[in-house]
């Protein structure tokens, strides 16, 4: 039943004003639905989303679900380097001149002035099973230019020393001096046994 917005008498859905504060009344159909309220709706420019929001909303929802495993796994998936049974846990920047700085005294980045920056220093760290005798590997590695192009590659041997379970690796692309360094954003690829095991994009500003 009905009632006065401004009393809270209960009035009857044909009636126009309230009979005792006399308040025009809204118009009611037979289900007392505010027509006037519903035509307010019907004519914003939200009404859409109101009708059909709750059905988007379900698909999206479900879109989420279904898509959201497969996307975890893409971010979370390791490289796996087979010939060294290695795992690749991390790839880091850091910005130095011709002697990098040992691993703990190294500042990374992934954004660098061009007004200081020289070489910029890619770090791979590996997770391996200890074994009783050392391995090589030789790796590749290629800059990119801001615009895709090959800016450089360079091809470097490195060793897991016997008895290790974690170890790093590092060389590095640039000049002695720094202003050389291209405005952009480049990117740098390390390449294993012809896979590409590990990739990052880093900033000249």
């Amino acid at each position: 039943m009905p009632y006065c917005v401004k009393c809270g008498q209960t009035v009857e859905e044909k009636d126009t004003f309230c009979g005792i504060c006399g308040k025009k009344l809204p118009s009611f159909d037979e289900k007392g639905v505010n027509i006037n309220k519903l035509k307010n709706i019907k004519n914003s420019r939200f009404f859409k989303p109101v009708l059909y929001g709750g059905s988007a909303v379900i698909v999206v929802v479900l879109l989420i679900l279904l898509i959201w495993p497969a996307l975890a796994g893409l971010r979370s998936k390791q490289a796996y380097i087979e010939s060294l049974d290695a795992t690749v846990v991390d790839l880091k920047l850091f910005e130095a001149g011709d002697f990098p700085p040992s691993v703990g005294f190294r500042n990374y980045d992934t954004r660098f002035s061009k007004s200081t920056s020289r070489y910029i220093y890619w770090e791979l760290s590996l997770k391996h099973p200890r074994e009783n005798n050392s391995k090589s590997f030789r790796v590749t590695v290629v800059y990119y230019y801001p615009n895709g192009s090959k800016m450089g590659e360079v091809q470097e041997w490195f060793m897991i020393d016997a008895g290790l379970s974690e170890s790093t690796h590092s060389w590095g692309y640039g000049w002695s001096e720094p202003g050389h360094w291209s405005i952009g954003e480049h990117s740098v690829e390390i390449v294993v046994d012809e896979q590409v095991v590990a990739r990052r994009s880093f900033e000249i500003y």
